[in-house]
C-alpha cells in the first residue's frame, strides 16, 4: 500500500516505547521550560501566523476582535529577515514569538512576547510579530521582507478570535467533580477500542483502567481545595455579585466562578483574583493515598506504572507544560466534600499537603516527568496517554455542562 520511503516514515511513528527518540523529545518537551524542545515535534506544522508591530506588547486580544493575520512559511520568514542587523540606525529586533502566560487555567488569552534570535526558532512558532523596520505588506504584492515600513497604518481587526469563547457560570467543586466523572463515564462505550489496547499495552484489566479513569474524573480539581485558591475565587465571586446587584451566595468549595469574556476580560487581569496553580498541587496531594489504596491489590511491581500514569494525567490536565508547584495546603475540611463526591465504598481517600508531608516537598523539587520514574516506564506511558486524553476531554465537557451548554449528563451517567 506504501512505497518503501512512505512506509520507513511511519515506522518512526510506531512502538513509541522504551528508549524511542519520539517519546524522548516528548517527555522533553514535557519537562523542560525551554519551549524551543517543541520545534522538532511540530516541524511538520508549515504556517507561522504573522502581524506587523513595533510594540506587540500593546496589541490587545480579545474574544470578540482580533487582529488580521497572515498566514506565511517559516522558511520564507528565515530568509527575508535580518535577525543580525549591522547597520547602526538598524532595529534591535526583527521578530517576536508570542509566548502564552504560564497559567493553567484563564478564559482570557494573555501573551509574553520575546525576541527571536535564530531563523530556526521559526518553525515551532504560532505566532509572531514582525518590525516594521524589517517587514511591509502591501495589499497588491502582499508581505514584502527586508522592505521597511515607514509608516506602517493601524492594524485590522476582525470581529471574531480564532479561538473557542469560554463563558464560566459560579459551580461548586463538588457539582463540577460530579460532572466530570459522569462525563468520563459517558465516553466510555465510544472509546471502548482505545482502552482495550491501553490494556494490552500497559498489562492491566480494562476493570481496573475504567476504574481508574473514573477516579480521576473526580479527583482532577483537587489542587482547587487550597485554602488561597478559594479565597482568591471566592473574592472576584463576591466583588462580581457586588457589581451586579446579586445576592449573597452559600459558602462551599468553588471549582469556578462566573465569568463572560465580553464583560470581564480587563478584569480577569487584576492581580487581587490571581489563582495560584492548582493540577500539580492536586497530583501530588492524591499520591499517598492512592498509593496506599495500590498497596492493597498490587505487588511493587505493579504499582509503579499505575501512579506515574495518574499522577501524570492530573498534573497534566491543563497541557503538555505544568508549572513547578510551590509549597501548598489543602484546606482542612476539604474531606467531607472528597468523600461526598467518591461516593463509593471501594476507596477511600484523605488528602496529604506540603505543609504536613515532607516527602512531598522533595517530591516537588524533581522534574515533572521523572517523580515517578515515568520516562523509564513502558507500562506507564501508554496508560498516561489514555488517562489525560480522556480526563481532559471529560473536563471540558463536564465544564460546558456546568456553563449550561452541550448534552446534559444522562440518569445513567450521573453518580448513583
Amino acid at each position: 500500500m506504501h512505497a518503501e520511503e512512505e512506509a520507513a516514515a511511519l515506522n518512526l511513528y510506531r512502538g513509541m516505547r522504551g528508549a524511542h527518540p519520539r517519546r524522548r523529545q516528548v517527555l522533553k518537551a514535557m519537562d523542560l521550560a525551554d519551549r524551543s524542545c517543541l520545534s522538532q515535534l511540530v516541524r511538520d506544522i508549515n504556517s507561522v501566523n504573522v502581524l506587523i508591530s513595533d510594540a506587540p506588547e500593546s496589541i490587545e486580544f480579545q474574544r470578540r476582535r482580533w487582529p488580521r493575520l497572515l498566514g506565511i512559511a517559516p522558511e520564507t520568514l528565515a530568509g527575508g529577515l535580518d535577525f543580525h542587523p549591522r547597520q547602526p540606525d538598524a532595529e534591535s529586533w526583527a521578530a517576536k514569538a508570542a509566548r502564552p502566560a504560564e497559567e493553567e487555567e484563564s478564559p482570557t488569552l494573555r501573551f509574553r512576547w520575546e525576541v527571536i534570535e535564530s531563523p530556526k526558532a521559526l518553525g515551532s512558532q504560532w505566532l509572531v510579530a514582525l518590525h516594521p523596520g524589517q517587514a511591509r505588506y502591501d495589499s497588491e504584492m502582499g508581505l514584502q521582507l527586508g522592505e521597511p515600513w515607514r509608516s506602517p497604518p493601524e492594524l485590522d481587526y476582525v470581529e471574531k478570535a480564532p479561538l473557542p469563547r469560554y463563558t464560566y457560570r459560579c459551580e461548586s467543586w463538588l457539582e463540577h467533580a460530579r460532572k466530570v466523572a459522569a462525563a468520563m463515564r459517558a465516553m466510555h462505550a465510544a472509546n471502548r477500542c482505545g482502552a482495550e489496547r491501553a490494556a494490552r499495552l500497559s498489562g492491566f484489566s480494562s476493570e481496573l483502567i475504567r476504574e481508574l479513569l473514573e477516579l480521576s474524573a473526580t479527583l482532577h480539581d483537587v489542587g482547587k481545595l487550597q485554602p488561597r485558591w478559594q479565597e482568591a475565587v471566592w473574592r472576584w465571586q463576591s466583588d462580581l455579585d457586588l457589581r451586579l446587584g446579586l445576592g449573597g451566595r452559600t459558602r462551599e468549595f468553588l471549582a469556578h466562578a462566573d465569568f463572560d469574556p465580553a464583560r470581564d476580560w480587563k478584569l480577569q487581569r487584576d492581580s487581587r483574583y490571581r489563582r495560584p496553580n492548582h493540577a500539580v498541587e492536586g497530583a501530588l496531594a492524591v499520591l499517598p493515598s492512592l498509593a496506599d489504596f495500590l498497596r492493597q491489590r498490587f505487588p511493587q511491581e505493579a504499582r509503579q506504572p499505575v501512579l506515574a500514569a495518574f499522577f501524570g494525567a492530573i498534573a497534566h490536565h491543563h497541557g503538555a507544560r505544568v508549572v513547578k508547584p510551590t509549597s501548598f495546603e489543602i484546606a482542612a475540611d476539604a474531606a467531607a466534600v472528597l468523600g461526598q463526591a467518591l461516593n463509593s465504598d471501594c476507596i477511600s481517600l484523605t488528602l496529604t499537603d506540603a505543609v504536613r508531608s515532607p516527602q512531598l516537598l522533595e517530591l516537588m523539587e524533581r522534574p515533572p516527568g521523572m517523580r515517578l520514574r515515568f520516562a523509564q516506564d513502558d507500562r506507564a506511558w501508554p496508560l498516561f496517554a489514555l488517562l489525560c486524553r480522556r480526563l481532559r476531554l471529560a473536563d471540558q465537557t463536564g465544564t460546558r455542562w456546568g456553563s449550561g451548554s452541550g448534552r446534559r449528563p444522562s440518569p445513567q451517567d450521573a453518580p448513583e
